[in-house]
């Protein structure tokens, strides 16, 4: 096991029941992997199941709200939580712990018939235990070089610890091994039995210290911080509403108090009814809010426990323990994400208002009647924990600039090709000057490239490299942007006729389109081959990798706008002109929103991968006109556009 201890005093929340706060007795896991005592998962499946939910044949998990179903359905309802597997583990745990707990006794005294003279030193070296009088009397002289430890301190490891190992409570065989397929821990016999076709089973030693070199153990521990401050703030929110309830209840009560002064004894059954009609309506409001709000609480406890225990766990270098707090972190951190997103759609501020009829033209309507108002209220920051989809944002501009130096020859009047980079840097094409320039995305000018012929279209090769085509003549270039400079890496002279235009990169190939509607592709090892004609000018493309498509803008005022064409060849039209015409730049993002510029029609789209859903995300009355070239990178794009006869670079971030 791993050094430090199996189980501290500080981690009994690994064998608390996250109910009853006690420790688990008869533990039962649920397919999501929270474990709950028996009787106390008994008790919650049949209040769960009451009343309306009396047919169900599902509960959700007390934690995560996981859909779970049991084992067999015909069963009553009474015998349901019996039907989970036991938790093994956790009644290993358990006796180690009670076997932890026993005392320990000097061994020298023990051989002088004082059974009973508590040991407080072990000798690592000699494996025994002695008193005080017993160590420096006999070990101390003896032994000068040995290891010894004070077993009282609460941060030693035991000899009893150094010993303890869960064992598997169906072969009673040392727990050590871990299936990754079915995301299992089982001793050596149950691999052998129920993993022997698994592709990938390892050590659970092997397994954590894989998980300590990559980030999982990481990136689970910040996710589970940042869903437990979203779950805070919504417990903050709800109580705010439970007191506004509150208050609203209150005033209410008040009113109904200050009419009924002014009503003859007949109200009185009036009074009740619509007193009664009250706090039903406020009753059940507040089950709503606080139901939510116990959702929010029992998952913010579980996974600040998660974090907590996960932390001590690599701490002493626990591997099963941390294992298994990784995959429950996992578990709550999509149950967190769930959880977010159904709130979201019913987050109101409620309030209740007590309505009068001022002129009490009839008495049966004297006391008015009880209003329940729920209108939006905004939702609390998530702290970027659930993002909304880029499909669903509106393009705020942040800055945009002129790409024209005093270096240049003539006025920069066409830029086909731009690349935004991840490091916040931008490579635009510079048509009739023959340049590749380089500028920070706040518009700041770095350098500039000078290269032979007229460059086009461009695509990311990786996080610094860019490649380019250029025509008169008809090359592809290959470019590395380091250190604020763009510097050549190669350039290849293109087979099949110098007209290439358009330019993507797959991860292993280059694919180009000629101007008379060829695509080819070029491999690194130089390789190319002929890829699909289509019967109208291509000058732009993109790669799209969630699906493995290349996507084909087509230069004309009629017909296939957007096309794409798969791996295996296939052809599919996406979108036709009418709201896009004589379509240029196109880019995807990296949820697969395909972005494509108007030329003709003035105007930036946003459509889904496969074309069904189409926005203009910029038009004229953005000041957008003639936009010949985007590039997409996380939530921001840029544009290449021209205004008054000269080409603009325009920022923008989806918001």
């Amino acid at each position: 096991m791993a050094e430090g201890g199996f189980l501290k005093n500080q981690d009994q929340h690994l064998l608390e029941c996250p109910i009853c706060l006690e420790q688990l007795q008869q533990p039962k896991s649920l397919p999501c992997l929270h474990t709950f005592c028996l009787d106390c998962l008994g008790t919650y499946i049949k209040k769960e199941l009451s009343g309306k939910r009396a047919s169900e044949t599902y509960f959700s998990c007390p934690i995560c709200r996981e859909m779970t179903h049991p084992v067999n359905q015909a069963e009553a309802k009474d015998n349901w939580a019996q039907q989970f597997p036991t938790n093994g583990l956790i009644q290993e745990l358990a006796q180690l712990k009670m076997k932890s707990t026993e005392p320990f006794y000097c061994k020298p005294c023990k051989t002088n018939e004082n059974i009973d003279t508590p040991a407080k030193f072990w000798c690592k070296t000699m494996d025994v235990l002695f008193c005080d009088l017993c160590k420096s009397s006999l070990h101390d002289k003896l032994h000068e070089d040995c290891s010894i430890a004070d077993i009282t301190d609460g941060g030693c490891r035991t000899p009893r610890q150094n010993q303890e190992t869960p064992q598997c409570g169906k072969h009673n065989e040392k727990i050590d091994c871990y299936c990754k397929d079915h995301q299992l821990i089982g001793c050596n016999k149950c691999v052998f039995l129920d993993h022997r076709r698994c592709e990938d089973v390892t050590t659970t030693a092997e397994y954590f210290e894989k998980l300590k070199e990559g980030s999982d153990l990481e990136k689970t521990k910040k996710t589970l911080l940042k869903g437990a401050k979203v779950m805070l703030k919504l417990v903050k929110e709800f109580g705010e509403e439970l007191d506004n309830l509150v208050k609203n209840q209150d005033m209410a009560l008040q009113s109904i108090t200050d009419l009924r002064k002014r009503l003859d004894n007949r109200l009185d059954k009036l009074q009740k009814d619509i007193t009664d009609d009250l706090i039903r309506s406020v009753k059940e409001e507040k089950n709503l809010i606080q139901n939510s709000m116990s959702l929010c609480q029992r998952l913010t406890t579980a996974m600040q426990s998660t974090m907590m225990l996960s932390s001590k766990a690599v701490e002493r270098n626990d591997d099963i323990e941390a294992i298994l707090l990784h995959q429950r972190g996992q578990m709550e951190e999509m149950t967190c994400r769930d959880l977010v997103k159904v709130l979201k759609k019913s987050f109101t501020s409620v309030s209740i208002k007590h309505e009068v009829d001022p002129s009490i033209a009839s008495i049966n309507n004297a006391f008015g009647k009880v209003v329940i108002l729920k209108q939006p209220k905004p939702f609390p920051d998530m702290l970027g924990f659930v993002a909304t989809p880029l499909g669903g944002r509106i393009a705020k501009e942040l800055v945009k600039f002129n790409i024209t130096w005093l270096s240049d020859a003539t006025t920069s009047s066409a830029a086909h090709g731009i690349v935004y980079l991840p490091d916040n840097h931008i490579v635009v094409s510079d048509y009739n000057n023959m340049k590749l320039k380089l500028f920070k995305d706040n518009g700041q000018y770095l350098n500039e490239l000078k290269i032979k012929g007229h460059p086009y279209d461009m695509c990311l090769i990786d996080s610094n490299t860019v490649a380019v085509t250029t025509v008169k003549p008809g090359a592809m270039v290959v470019v590395s942007v380091k250190s604020s400079k763009i510097s050549i890496l190669r350039v290849t002279n293109m087979a099949f006729g110098a007209g290439y235009v358009g330019i993507t990169y797959t991860g292993e190939r280059f694919v180009l389109s000629m101007e008379g509607g060829n695509l080819c592709t070029f491999g690194n090892d130089g390789t190319s081959a002929r890829l699909h004609r289509y019967n109208s000018p291509c000058y732009h493309l993109a790669h799209d990798p969630r699906k493995g498509q290349i996507l084909v803008s087509h230069s004309s005022k009629s017909g296939v706008a957007v096309s794409s064409l798969t791996t295996d060849r296939r052809n599919k039209s996406l979108l036709n002109a009418g709201i896009v015409t004589d379509p240029s730049g196109i880019d995807v993002d990296n949820e697969g929103n395909i972005y494509v510029c108007g030329e003709a029609s003035n105007n930036v789209l946003q459509m889904s991968s496969d074309g069904t859903n189409v926005r203009e995300l910029l038009t004229l009355w953005d000041g957008v006109t003639r936009p010949q070239a985007i590039s997409v990178c996380g939530d921001k794009f840029v544009i290449t556009h021209i205004s008054a006869f000269q080409v603009e670079i325009r920022v923008f971030q989806l918001v």
